[in-house]
């Protein structure tokens, strides 16, 4: 492998770990998405709850 190939195989591992961390970033937002509207969903039937 030439001087090039290294630089190529760097971009390549550079880029699949960035794709890596924003898929693994975009789960962890939908998580905590649902999970604050759980939360909001508690909150709420916990207020209009029994009078």
């Amino acid at each position: 492998m030439g001087q090039w190939g290294y630089v190529f195989l760097a971009y390549g591992i550079v880029w699949g770990v960035i794709v890596v961390y924003f898929i693994l970033l975009k789960r962890r937002y939908r998580r905590a998405e649902s999970e604050l509207s759980r939360l909001r969903a508690g909150e709420d039937a916990r207020i209009d709850g029994p009078k």
